[in-house]
């Protein structure tokens, strides 16, 4: 299985959110989101969420600019920011999906709160 999950989105900036699924961090399997965006065809900026590799702090997202064909790394950038609008999107999908709760490194409190939609 692979740690992360590709969802498009409505937003001005970013078309795709990429879900981290699992305690493992999705950056390193860059090769293959990078795939996965050419198929779609996409060229623009995507968000990283990174909630369940890396919990709630100043690094749970970040944004990248896919040229579509690569990413391209010096555009890479850790967000402080980010609208309520996209984190509801985020606590929905996670929400929806249980079991990728259980395979993170969230704290026992902060996959309870997650599962029963108390978002922090």
């Amino acid at each position: 299985m692979e740690p992360f999950k590709i969802k498009k989105i409505k937003n001005k900036k970013y078309e795709y959110l990429i879900l981290s699924i699992s305690y493992i961090n999705p950056f390193k399997e860059l090769d293959k989101i990078e795939k996965k965006l050419k198929m779609k065809d996409y060229k623009g900026y995507v968000l990283f969420d990174l909630y369940l590799s890396h919990a709630n702090n100043d690094y749970r997202f970040a944004e990248g600019f896919f040229d579509g064909e690569k990413f391209v790394k010096s555009k890479f950038k850790w967000l402080s920011e980010i609208d309520e609008s996209i984190k509801k999107i985020s606590h929905e999908f996670f929400y929806a999906h249980p079991n990728y709760i259980d395979n993170s490194l969230l704290s026992s409190v902060e996959k309870f709160y997650l599962k029963e939609k108390m978002f922090i």
